[in-house]
């Protein structure tokens, strides 16, 4: 049985559409994907289906770097925030 897939936060009807085609019917069939199936998803790619998933967008493993990243770059500038929001992909650039 289908369900309304758009209820999924990141979901509209034309990435429902695609997900159905795909063979996701439920909205637990999407959430019981991992990124890799949902990245292959026609309109999806790896920062969409983790999003989807509830996921970081940037891997966990990177998040020491981009921290020490954020430390260097605090000390000369006051924007260091919003810096750190573009580098893990929470803002645009």
């Amino acid at each position: 049985m289908s369900e309304d897939l758009t209820s999924i936060d990141g979901v509209g009807p034309a990435i429902a559409d695609h997900l159905r085609e795909a063979g996701f019917e439920t909205v637990d069939d999407v959430h019981d994907a991992d990124v890799e199936e949902l990245a292959d998803v026609h309109l999806l790619g790896e920062a969409s289906a983790r999003d989807i998933l509830g996921e970081p967008t940037v891997p966990k493993e990177e998040w020491p770097e981009i921290c020490e990243r954020a430390l260097e770059y605090r000390e000369n500038n006051h924007d260091y925030i919003q810096q750190c929001k573009r580098w893990l992909g929470i803002i645009d650039s």
